[in-house]
Protein backbone atom coordinates (compact mmCIF):
# COMPACT_ATOMS: atom_id res chain seq x y z
CA UNK A 1 0.00 0.00 0.00
CA UNK A 2 1.39 3.68 -0.77
CA UNK A 3 2.47 5.17 2.09
CA UNK A 4 0.09 7.99 0.96
CA UNK A 5 -2.40 5.80 1.89
CA UNK A 6 -1.90 4.39 5.37
CA UNK A 7 -2.78 6.08 8.33
CA UNK A 8 -0.54 9.00 9.72
CA UNK A 9 0.41 8.90 13.24
CA UNK A 10 -0.37 12.17 15.26
CA UNK A 11 2.79 14.27 15.76
CA UNK A 12 2.58 14.12 19.41
CA UNK A 13 2.56 10.54 19.49
CA UNK A 14 5.36 9.52 17.28
CA UNK A 15 8.26 8.40 19.26
CA UNK A 16 11.96 8.61 18.30
CA UNK A 17 13.67 5.12 18.40
CA UNK A 18 15.84 5.83 21.04
CA UNK A 19 13.07 6.99 23.98
CA UNK A 20 10.63 6.04 25.91
CA UNK A 21 7.19 7.76 25.40
CA UNK A 22 5.58 8.49 28.67
CA UNK A 23 1.80 10.37 28.53
CA UNK A 24 1.68 12.98 31.29
CA UNK A 25 -1.78 13.55 32.18
CA UNK A 26 -2.04 16.64 34.46
CA UNK A 27 -4.63 20.00 34.65
CA UNK A 28 -1.34 22.56 35.83
CA UNK A 29 0.16 23.89 32.97
CA UNK A 30 3.12 24.78 35.43
CA UNK A 31 3.53 20.91 35.80
CA UNK A 32 2.94 20.20 31.70
CA UNK A 33 6.29 22.61 31.70
CA UNK A 34 8.24 21.97 34.31
CA UNK A 35 7.86 17.88 33.44
CA UNK A 36 8.43 18.63 29.89
CA UNK A 37 11.84 20.05 30.58
CA UNK A 38 12.92 18.00 33.09
CA UNK A 39 12.06 14.73 30.76
CA UNK A 40 12.84 15.94 27.57
CA UNK A 41 16.17 14.16 27.16
CA UNK A 42 14.74 10.61 28.86
CA UNK A 43 11.42 10.17 27.03
CA UNK A 44 9.16 11.54 24.41
CA UNK A 45 6.40 13.26 26.92
CA UNK A 46 2.55 13.53 25.61
CA UNK A 47 0.40 15.71 27.67
CA UNK A 48 -2.89 15.89 28.22
CA UNK A 49 -4.96 17.65 30.93
CA UNK A 50 -8.32 15.65 31.00
CA UNK A 51 -9.49 12.15 32.05
CA UNK A 52 -10.67 11.51 28.64
CA UNK A 53 -7.68 12.33 26.55
CA UNK A 54 -5.41 10.14 28.47
CA UNK A 55 -7.90 7.20 28.42
CA UNK A 56 -7.85 7.87 23.90
CA UNK A 57 -4.58 8.43 23.71
CA UNK A 58 -3.45 5.35 26.24
CA UNK A 59 -5.46 2.69 24.38
CA UNK A 60 -4.70 4.20 20.58
CA UNK A 61 -0.99 4.08 21.06
CA UNK A 62 -0.41 2.89 24.43
CA UNK A 63 2.75 4.56 26.17
CA UNK A 64 5.93 2.98 27.93
CA UNK A 65 4.78 4.99 30.95
CA UNK A 66 1.61 6.97 32.21
CA UNK A 67 2.71 9.83 34.66
CA UNK A 68 -0.52 10.65 36.27
CA UNK A 69 -2.11 13.25 39.11
CA UNK A 70 -5.54 12.95 41.00
CA UNK A 71 -6.24 15.98 40.01
CA UNK A 72 -7.43 16.40 36.42
CA UNK A 73 -10.08 18.46 34.25
CA UNK A 74 -13.17 17.67 32.64
CA UNK A 75 -14.94 15.77 35.35
CA UNK A 76 -13.24 12.63 36.09
CA UNK A 77 -10.10 11.74 38.26
CA UNK A 78 -7.09 10.74 38.21
CA UNK A 79 -8.31 7.69 40.14
CA UNK A 80 -11.08 6.85 38.45
CA UNK A 81 -8.60 7.18 34.88
CA UNK A 82 -5.96 4.44 36.48
CA UNK A 83 -9.15 1.94 37.09
CA UNK A 84 -10.37 2.16 33.53
CA UNK A 85 -6.73 1.73 32.54
CA UNK A 86 -6.36 -1.04 34.74
CA UNK A 87 -9.57 -2.66 33.50
CA UNK A 88 -9.10 -2.41 29.60
CA UNK A 89 -6.49 -4.94 27.77
CA UNK A 90 -4.97 -2.33 25.39
CA UNK A 91 -3.93 -0.04 28.57
CA UNK A 92 -3.85 -2.37 31.36
CA UNK A 93 0.02 -3.34 31.13
CA UNK A 94 1.06 0.32 30.91
CA UNK A 95 2.93 0.82 34.01
CA UNK A 96 1.00 4.12 36.12
CA UNK A 97 2.87 6.24 38.55
CA UNK A 98 0.86 8.67 40.47
CA UNK A 99 2.13 12.14 41.23
CA UNK A 100 0.87 13.18 44.36
CA UNK A 101 0.86 16.78 46.67
CA UNK A 102 0.52 14.75 49.67
CA UNK A 103 -3.17 16.59 50.49
CA UNK A 104 -5.18 13.52 50.95
CA UNK A 105 -3.74 10.93 53.31
CA UNK A 106 -5.86 7.96 51.38
CA UNK A 107 -4.76 9.00 48.07
CA UNK A 108 -1.66 6.76 47.90
CA UNK A 109 -3.33 3.96 49.32
CA UNK A 110 -5.95 4.10 46.47
CA UNK A 111 -3.83 4.39 43.23
CA UNK A 112 -2.15 1.53 44.52
CA UNK A 113 -5.05 -0.58 45.28
CA UNK A 114 -6.24 0.36 41.90
CA UNK A 115 -2.97 -0.63 39.82
CA UNK A 116 -0.66 2.38 40.04
CA UNK A 117 3.15 1.55 40.37
CA UNK A 118 3.80 3.84 42.54
CA UNK A 119 2.85 7.45 44.43
CA UNK A 120 5.34 10.02 44.48
CA UNK A 121 4.32 12.93 46.67
CA UNK A 122 5.75 16.07 46.33
CA UNK A 123 7.54 15.73 43.30
CA UNK A 124 6.11 17.50 40.85
CA UNK A 125 4.76 20.20 42.69
CA UNK A 126 7.08 22.81 43.13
Amino acid sequence: MPSSLLPSTPPLLQATPLLPRALLVDASPQHHELLGQVLADVCHLVQVDTGVQALAMACQQPPDLILLTPHLRGGMDGFEVCRRLQADARSSHVPVLFLGDGQAEFAEELALNLGAVDFEIGRAHV
